[in-house]
């Protein structure tokens, strides 16, 4: 998707910290609203660091970012979960509830954030039709393969029609066709305006998309380019 004029992600020479390593360095980049963008680079480089920070599950050391209209370096602690709201974020990790079934697990930001039950389910359903688990609705994620779980949790980051989408190697212990079809439907979500920033170690994702790569490397981001 093209994308706008409108600023989405700003940082202003951010600095973090882990203890005495310095993962990130005076980090200054930008990205439009409706930008699809990919963040490469080896692993331990700060890729994960970059996304948590927008996240606001770790906060910078020195500079500032901007998200949306957001200067999140200020946001008091009770106001992340109102900007999360906007944010759909797919963790390394998926972070599934497995004494909930795929519906609860899929449900749960929207029951947070207050809506009716019967526009839930309106909601759930479709989102679940759409990455091809609606089958599935009534299971418990342990008991589906890597590829479906993973799209449990997209599908939990898709419900909330994020402006914004943060991706963590989402595909990273998928097989090639499960690859592709985890990016077909960000490619989706991005056509219908949301940015994303999709965090990755495989060049096959983004080489030859035409789409822009940040690379990070050790304390920086040192290139930026077109896949």
């Amino acid at each position: 998707m093209e994308s706008s004029d409108k600023k989405m992600v700003q940082f202003s020479e951010v600095s973090k910290f882990y203890g005495k390593k310095h993962v990130l360095s005076n980090l200054t980049l930008t990205v439009t609203q409706g930008e699809f963008v990919f963040i490469t680079g080896p692993s331990g480089a700060g890729k994960s660091t970059l996304l948590k920070l927008i996240y606001c599950s770790e906060r910078t050391d020195s500079g500032k970012i901007i998200i949306a209209d957001w200067d999140i370096t200020k946001l008091r602690q009770k106001i992340i979960p109102r900007l999360r709201r906007n944010i759909g974020m797919v963790f390394q990790n998926f972070r599934l509830f497995f004494n909930k079934t795929v519906f609860e697990n899929v449900a749960l930001a929207l029951r947070f954030g207050g809506m009716h039950p019967h526009k839930i389910r309106g909601y759930v359903n479709e989102v679940l039709d759409k990455v091809k688990l609606l089958h599935t609705a009534t299971a418990y994620p342990q008991y589906l393969s890597g590829g479906e779980q993973q799209r449990i949790v997209i599908a939990r980051a898709m419900v909330i029609k994020p402006m914004l989408l943060l991706a963590d190697e989402p595909t990273g212990n998928l097989d090639p066709e499960s690859a592709k079809g985890i990016v077909d439907l960000f490619r989706d979500m991005n056509s219908k305006g949301t940015t994303i920033l999709f965090a990755t170690h495989s060049p096959d994702l983004y080489r030859g998309s035409g789409d822009r790569v940040l690379f990070v490397s050790e304390k920086y981001v040192d290139r930026d380019y077109a896949g």
